[in-house]
């Protein structure tokens, strides 16, 4: 609504300067306010500045973890056009996925079994007012046989070709369904020292650059944990992958990569996860990525953080969520260490990032869940204002720039 009353009032400005203006002073007007609309069409396609956290938000915590030295990876291999051949009688290579039994990660099951509970509740007291949503189109995608649990993962391009992946392999379809590709992660690859299990695999797609990522995770011992990233060389990935093994053991402690994250932003990808010592959390860890670098096939310029602050599990990269990125660095989000009443976000501030802060953000999910869920809602709230001051900002300039244009 604001919206709308802002473009009429431009309208109304633009129609009152064109009766009063010099018809010669207005062409000349609307010649530079053209190319300046030009300039912000292409400011605005689709990257966008960090939208900045109120003062009074949360407490922060600086160099709130530990940054490794700058890490460099040659390209592993290339995935040709068309995709390397599914083998008829390719099977998978299995293990057993480890029971973490430390008390942590119990904790963490239970606090999970305890807000499923709640939330079961709560649905049944929700308005019926939600939209509904409408199925387009309806197809049998990835077949789970081999691997469990599946860790199905799924992004779509601009154009419609969506891709499907779970711990047994890889699939490309149409937006119609129609199958481009398929193969299992064995025969993906094709690379003769990858002999361990797959699993986990992460894909996203990139709208700034047209491009998909695709994180996959190989073996469940330090001497075969492998963080595989593989970045699309178009916006079609039957065009083929540029693939980089990057170690699942960065700290050379005997852990192994377990339970991927990935986001992106303007210039980087992270990939998040878990070190795992046998069947024991170890510490969580991050991977800052250069994307340029991964396109055009590269050295991987590359980076990690450890020895998080109070020493959370599963943080989770947050991209721009919408048609776009954002950067510099990028912001995440973790549960706090087993046990701990917070939410906690984190500020990577830069890119390849010079210090990453934490902002606790408080929340009690037992006794008084109902209560922190509203006050968190409220949060929320104050949030999407903030994001949502942005956007009428732009879209009142856009719809000034129009007016004047367009006379």
């Amino acid at each position: 609504m604001f919206d709308v009353r802002y473009s009429l009032f431009f309208i109304r400005f633009i129609a009152y300067l064109h009766e009063h203006l010099n018809p010669d002073h207005m062409r000349t007007t609307q010649s530079s306010i053209f190319i300046l609309l030009l300039i912000l069409q292409a400011s605005l396609s689709a990257q966008h500045p960090k939208i900045q956290i109120p003062a009074t938000a949360a407490n922060r915590v600086e160099h709130a973890a530990t940054k490794s030295s700058l890490q460099q990876t040659p390209l592993s291999l290339e995935i040709p056009a068309g995709g390397n051949p599914p083998q008829a009688n390719s099977t998978v290579v299995r293990e057993p996925m480890p029971f973490i039994t430390t008390p942590e990660a119990m904790a963490i099951k239970a606090e999970k079994l305890f807000h499923k509970r709640y939330n079961g509740d709560h649905q049944a007291t929700t308005p019926s007012s939600r939209v509904t949503p409408v199925i387009d189109e309806s197809f049998e995608a990835n077949a789970s046989v081999d691997e469990t649990p599946s860790s199905n993962t799924i992004a779509v391009s601009d154009d419609g070709i969506i891709i499907s992946a779970n711990n047994d392999g890889v699939i490309y379809f149409t937006e119609a369904g129609t199958k481009l590709y398929e193969a299992k992660w064995g025969d993906f690859f094709d690379d003769s020292q990858l002999t361990a299990s797959f699993f986990s695999p992460r894909v996203l797609y990139d709208p700034v650059e047209e491009r998909f990522i695709l994180v996959t995770l190989h073996g469940k011992t330090s001497a075969t944990s492998r963080v595989i990233i593989s970045f699309s060389k178009s916006k079609d990935p039957v065009d083929g992958w540029n693939v980089y093994k990057l170690p699942g053991n960065p700290l050379g402690d005997g852990s192994w990569f377990d339970f991927a994250s990935i986001g992106i932003s303007t210039n980087e990808v992270y990939v998040s996860g878990n070190l795992i010592i046998g069947t024991t959390f170890n510490k969580a860890v991050v991977y800052q990525i250069s994307k340029t670098d991964g396109y055009v096939a590269g050295f991987l310029d590359w980076q990690f953080w450890t020895d998080f602050f109070n020493g959370p599990v599963s943080i989770t990269p947050a991209s721009y969520g919408q048609h776009g990125d954002y950067g510099p660095g990028i912001y995440m989000v973790s549960s706090a260490a087993a046990g701990d009443d917070a939410y906690w976000f984190w500020d990577l501030d830069n890119d390849i990032g010079v210090i990453l802060n934490l902002l606790d953000i408080p929340y009690q999910p037992q006794a008084i869940a109902r209560r922190r869920m509203l006050s968190s809602q409220a949060a929320m709230i104050g949030w999407k204002r903030v994001i949502r001051a942005q956007r009428m900002h732009f879209t009142w300039m856009v719809s000034f720039i129009l007016c004047l244009t367009l006379m």
